[in-house]
């Protein structure tokens, strides 16, 4: 069984990508956080047994999504840990602060639950196959920044 946790203050996000990830896969159990310390803290601690990604959001009060992301990437354990940020605008200040951060993929939240659900959709499929074009799915948007990896 897949694991995904799921990082936002915003209690109704969350719901809203739960629903979206049980509409897409019911196998696949999302685990939600609010605040992005207690899910450091359950990742490092193991409570989670092998989460298959993070969806994270960037805008979060105490410590944002950069900060939970650097945090993470300083565990070796969790350097292969797919790991998709998003935010209501990626800036190029935001941009430029991903750079060389081990994001997977950071894109612009959707407004609609199809958005949602068109966007996991193909974050699950690229779980299994590496080869998804993210780039394909969000059409010449600027909804989608590619990072290449750190290796």
């Amino acid at each position: 069984m897949r694991t995904l946790v799921l990082i936002d203050n915003n209690k109704d996000d969350l719901l809203f990508i739960k629903e979206a990830v049980a509409s897409i896969d019911p196998d696949v159990q999302s685990l939600s956080f609010i605040y992005s310390e207690e899910a450091i803290a359950a990742l490092m601690s193991k409570i989670l047994d092998g989460p298959s990604a993070v969806f994270m959001n960037l805008k979060m009060p105490r410590r944002n999504g950069i900060q939970c992301l650097m945090e993470l990437r300083s565990n070796p354990e969790f350097d292969a840990l797919p790991v998709f940020l998003y935010a209501p605008k990626i800036t190029i200040e935001v941009v430029e602060a991903l750079k060389g951060s081990g994001i997977t993929t950071a894109f612009e939240k959707p407004d609609t639950m199809l958005g949602w659900k068109k966007i996991i959709r193909t974050m699950l499929t690229s779980m299994d196959s590496p080869t998804v074009n993210f780039r394909a799915l969000f059409k010449n948007s600027s909804l989608y920044i590619e990072f290449p990896s750190n290796e």
